[in-house]
């Protein structure tokens, strides 16, 4: 992923959705729903991506994992 660029891909979304969503959420079988919503869609979206990528880098913190400076800009741009 391009740090400067603003779009991610389908497959980073699948990624993100099924890393953070855990196989419970409904929303991992279907990256299809974040690439086309309405705007109110898309906001709410973007907060719960951002929420959910947060608490992912809290995760890592704990288990002592590094957190990859790239996922540290993407929560920083939204």
């Amino acid at each position: 992923m391009n740090v400067n660029d603003e779009s991610l891909s389908k497959e980073e979304l699948q990624y993100l959705i099924e890393r953070l969503g855990g196989p419970e959420d409904e929303l991992a079988n279907d990256a299809d729903a974040f690439l086309r919503p309405s705007p109110a869609e898309q906001a709410a979206l973007q907060v719960d991506l951002k929420l959910r990528l947060q608490r992912g880098v809290e995760e890592m913190r704990a288990r002592n994992e590094e957190v990859p400076e790239r996922l540290l800009s993407l929560i920083e741009r939204l």
